[in-house]
């Protein structure tokens, strides 16, 4: 019985080692990993552009009364709403797949410029803070650039996790 257990034992681990052998190797797989790790470089990439704007979008969404006192033009309210609408996206879990679904990146980008230009905003301190070094540090040519890049590794990996044979390979491995 001892004999028995250890031969099956030596079984699978060679099955094992030749599984993971295959993990490694595999065109597939080595793809995907590759893609991911650049997709998730780029998600690192945009929120360090835009981690200060977090705690601003915060402040916005939270408060009744964003605005500053004086009464509102139709243009006012107007960005009011485009700024709200700018903060929950900027809230949510997966900020970048929200912004994905909700805008194009010329979009996208011009609410951002919105925030960074209003002076109407009753923010704190610290926010004014924030959106100033936002406003010397962001770099739109460079952040599209990312954002596009990201775009496409979403989808080159959309098309790859399509495909039937990298689909059975992943199973295979999970």
């Amino acid at each position: 019985i001892e004999f028995f257990s250890l031969h099956k034992l030596c079984d699978d681990y060679l099955s094992l080692k030749k599984r993971y052998a295959t993990l490694l190797t595999d065109s597939l797989l080595v793809k995907s990993r590759k893609l991911n790790k650049k997709k998730n470089s780029y998600i690192y990439q945009m929120n360090n552009s835009l981690e200060k704007l977090f705690k601003v979008c915060q402040q916005i969404k939270s408060k009744k009364k964003i605005a500053k006192p004086q009464s509102l033009s139709t243009d006012d309210t107007k960005k009011i709403t485009i700024l709200n609408k700018f903060a929950s996206t900027m809230l949510k879990p997966n900020v970048f797949e929200a912004i994905r679904n909700t805008y194009t990146i010329d979009e996208f980008l011009s609410s951002l410029k919105l925030l960074l230009q209003v002076d109407m905003l009753t923010l704190s301190k610290k926010n004014q803070q924030f959106i100033q070094e936002v406003q010397s540090s962001f770099n739109e040519n460079v952040f599209r650039k990312q954002y596009e890049s990201w775009i496409s590794k979403c989808d080159l990996l959309e098309e790859l996790e399509s495909n039937e044979m990298y689909k059975k390979r992943k199973k295979l491995f999970e």
